[in-house]
């Protein structure tokens, strides 16, 4: 699961959790059956990296070949598709979107073919629609959301009109059902051959 954010620490850190029990990062489904290998993955906001660990039987953390992982300057938020073949990262200072493929046995993370990507400015939350189709992401400062498709590979294209107005949009959630349309700081996707309807509410920080 992600972390509580501190925003007055120079080093903030997420953390992300994957494995046989499920995990949760920004409503995302719990982990597919398939994943052999429980992983925790720490964003280094100070260093603008990833940390990937694999976590032994006893609680205790081995980190995997390589780690840390390059992300960008700000690094924090996280997300990972449906079936955890991607971690999705949100570079805050940066302005930027970073994409990894994941290998779930060993935790090891490979930037996809032209990543980080240009989100907009100050990006935070970002997550994934249910389908695995879509990757959304708050631009705070730049009062926006960015919404990109997301190809086999993993790489990423701006979806047509992204990105989209939002009133300082900070938190992000996405919904299989159409809720009421009565919700502050919302942005509603225009209409699309999504596999069901998607209504986004971005959230300013208490």
């Amino acid at each position: 699961m992600i972390s509580p954010v501190i925003p007055r620490l120079k080093l903030l850190f997420a953390i992300l959790v994957l494995g046989l029990s499920g995990c949760n990062s920004m409503n995302n489904p719990p982990a597919p059956p398939a994943q052999s290998t429980s992983l925790a993955f720490v964003s280094n906001s100070g260093s603008g990296t990833v940390s990937a660990f694999t976590i032994n039987t006893n609680g205790t953390l081995s980190p995997a070949t390589g780690s840390p992982f390059a992300a960008g300057a700000g690094a924090e938020f996280m997300a990972h598709d449906p079936i955890h073949k991607l971690l999705f990262v949100s570079n805050q200072a940066a302005n930027t979107l970073s994409a990894f493929s994941v290998n779930t046995a060993s935790g090891m993370l490979t930037a996809v073919p032209g990543s980080p990507f240009a989100t907009g400015a100050r990006p935070t939350a970002v997550t994934v629609d249910s389908a695995g189709r879509f990757v959304l992401v708050a631009n705070q400062s730049g009062n926006s959301i960015a919404v990109f498709s997301i190809g086999s590979n993993g790489v990423l294209t701006p979806v047509a009109g992204s990105p989209f107005p939002a009133n300082s949009p900070y938190g992000l959630s996405v919904s299989r059902h159409s809720p009421s349309p009565a919700t502050a700081h919302s942005a509603r996707l225009p209409a699309r051959p999504l596999p069901t309807q998607i209504q986004l509410r971005a959230s300013l920080p208490q």
